[in-house]
């Protein structure tokens, strides 16, 4: 089967924000400068000569500054030189005075699972294991119809359920509550402490964390465990009751390209998926022509992939009595995140020896893979020809051939997860099982067994490439060292579900990017008029700058954002603004490239505000 590589596109963000910040004096005028004009050439040039204040005081307000007709000082504040000490930064480094991505793209360490048979989801730090926090899946504000984190979860009939998680690109996790028999529900985990709500004003955040330092929450200790978490953000319904939500994907917004990215989250039961903002709003509904049960963003035109799976397909599972499934043979679909196009039905390899369908993954060209579930096989599905390849994983003797999860990393490999494989590599006792094998020929393959567990659902890589697997039936999850074949287990929650993008991993591989940001604060009420960057922008690459102003520190989180500006020199008194008037102000600047090989680097980012005077 001849392949033709996907043309890579990627977008590379970076979130810059200021880190030492130095105020200097300047008799710039940017109000005449529109809506910013400027080009995207292959350099922007700041002309960024003004005298600088050395001492990189952020509260300098400018003293000296001239004034100007209005009455008022104008200043500037400049972002370099860059501190990743004194800012929060992720994926980005600092070379030669300059900010560039690193090539791990991104360094949270969060590893998100859904525990089903509790309603919470586990969160276990990449580099040692332990779990920093549990979280229930759900916000019972009121505001849903959500069940009671005691109700237990029974298949087809009772329970939230949570299942798939997904991450968005500043670390948010999202996870889908099936609710079988009831109403399914999405809810938001922060990452962030600061982005979490002191929902009872008690002036702290109440949030699981590992008060005893065992490296295993407790959830009967009122120490780790919070019903009412303040960082779960928020719970809502998604679809009607029993519509059961399952496939979950983050993808860029095609309204806020420098933003979180918005949430795709599959109704099972409704042939169907929905649009969610980072806010909980649902933007549009779509039909498809499956019933979706896993999902991935990729890269290659701008598509949200879902796919069906094969045991809901009639034809294959006679006990399947439920007229919601009647025309569902292993397929998959496609939809626009920009334009909401929905592709037509593409049924999964029908010319291979087998066919199925269950997880769903993206390689590094942006073809799609889907783990089978029901015969021994892998397939990938390349859109630039349309064509499938069959990979052959019948060596196992794996019960059923249940290959579940699946995803591919940024070196050519990808990785399936066998849920049983008793019979399997030496006849010995059931156990969990994970294969890894070239992207381009299905070859070299490498099997990885995971003594004392069982069920290995799901598979995701961490920040620095490592293998997770989840482990549903021995309540754990294992990571595995690829160039050691070292792994070890830690425990979880109760029955952990989750086989899509638990880590992010998938979506910074498809959409690269890093973020460093800070905070300027200056004088009471300035007058934010102007920004400036000094950057290297190769062809095909841009510049977008957002903003968002507070009178104090503690307001910025609830503060509207500003933007993008998307050439330079920026008027921000012009469209997307004006900007409010405020002492603190936090930026992004966000870098977009066509392929993951071409990153901008940013030397300086300027903005030009005015002080009240008399």
């Amino acid at each position: 089967m001849n392949i033709t590589p996907a043309a890579p596109r990627a977008f590379l963000l970076l979130l810059a924000a200021c880190g030492s910040l130095a105020v200097t004096c300047s008799d710039n005028d940017w109000r005449d400068g529109g809506d910013g004009g400027g080009d995207s050439d292959a350099d922007v040039d700041s002309d960024i000569d003004a005298d600088t204040d050395t001492d990189g005081d952020s509260d300098d307000t400018g003293a000296d500054a001239d004034a100007d007709d209005d009455g008022a000082a104008e200043n500037d504040v400049h972002a370099s030189p860059w501190d990743r000490d004194d800012a929060d930064s992720s994926g980005v480094r600092i070379e030669d005075d300059e900010l560039t991505l690193e090539s791990t793209v991104d360094e949270d360490p969060g590893v998100w699972i859904a525990n089903t048979g509790e309603s919470t989801v586990s969160r276990l730090h990449a580099d040692t294991g332990v779990e920093i926090g549990r979280y229930p899946s759900v916000l019972l504000d009121g505001t849903n119809h959500a069940q009671a984190l005691t109700e237990p979860c029974v298949m087809e009939t009772n329970g939230n359920c949570p299942s798939r998680t997904a991450i968005d690109f500043v670390g948010n996790c999202y996870v889908a509550n099936r609710g079988f028999g009831h109403q399914g529900t999405l809810t938001k985990i922060a990452r962030h402490e600061r982005d979490c709500i002191d929902r009872n004003g008690n002036g702290r955040i109440d949030t699981s964390r590992d008060a005893d330092g065992n490296g295993r929450i407790d959830t009967g200790n009122p120490e780790e465990f919070f019903p009412d978490d303040e960082c779960v953000l928020w719970t809502i319904d998604v679809g009607r009751a029993d519509e059961r939500p399952r496939a979950l994907a983050v993808a860029p917004s095609g309204e806020d390209p420098s933003g979180p990215g918005n949430v795709w989250v599959g109704l099972n039961a409704a042939h169907s998926t929905i649009e969610v903002s980072p806010d909980g709003d649902v933007l549009r509904t779509l039909p498809l022509p499956i019933q979706p049960y896993g999902a991935v963003a990729s890269k290659y035109l701008g598509l949200v992939w879902f796919t069906s799976a094969a045991w809901q397909d009639p034809s294959r599972s006679s006990w399947l009595d439920d007229a919601r499934y009647r025309d569902n043979p292993p397929a998959i679909c496609s939809v626009n995140f920009r334009t909401g196009e929905v592709s037509p039905r593409i049924l999964v390899a029908p010319d291979a020896p087998c066919q199925g369908a269950y997880g769903i993954g993206a390689d590094s060209e942006g073809r799609v893979w889907v783990g089978a579930e029901q015969c021994p096989a892998a397939f990938r599905y390349d859109p630039t020809d349309e064509s499938w390849m069959y990979v052959d994983l019948s060596w196992s003797g794996v019960r059923h051939g249940l290959t579940r999860g699946i995803v591919g990393d940024r070196d050519g490999r990808i990785w399936v997860a066998h849920s049983h494989c008793n019979n399997g590599l030496d006849g010995g006792p059931d156990c969990g099982l994970v294969t890894s094998f070239d992207a381009e020929t299905g070859g070299d393959q490498v099997h990885y067994r995971i003594d004392g567990a069982v069920g290995s659902i799901g598979v995701d890589l961490d920040y620095l490439g490592r293998l997770w697997a989840v482990n549903f039936d021995t309540n754990s999850a294992s990571r595995i060292d690829s160039l050691s074949g070292e792994v070890e287990t830690y425990p979880v929650g109760t029955h952990p579900y989750t086989y899509s993008d638990f880590t992010g991993y998938s979506l910074l591989t498809q959409f690269p990017r890093g973020y460093y940001r800070n905070v300027f604060e200056v004088c009471p009420d300035a007058d934010w008029v102007g920004a400036q960057v000094d950057a290297s922008v190769p062809a095909g690459t841009e510049v977008h700058l957002r903003v968002r102003v507070a009178d104090d520190r503690a307001s910025l989180a609830t503060a509207e954002w500003y933007g993008p500006w998307t050439s330079f020199p920026a008027n921000l008194d012009a469209p997307p603004g004006p900007v409010p008037d405020g002492a603190v102000l936090e930026f992004e600047i966000t870098l977009i490239a066509d392929g993951a090989l071409v990153t901008p680097t940013v030397r300086d980012l300027v903005l030009t505000y005015d002080c009240p005077v008399g």
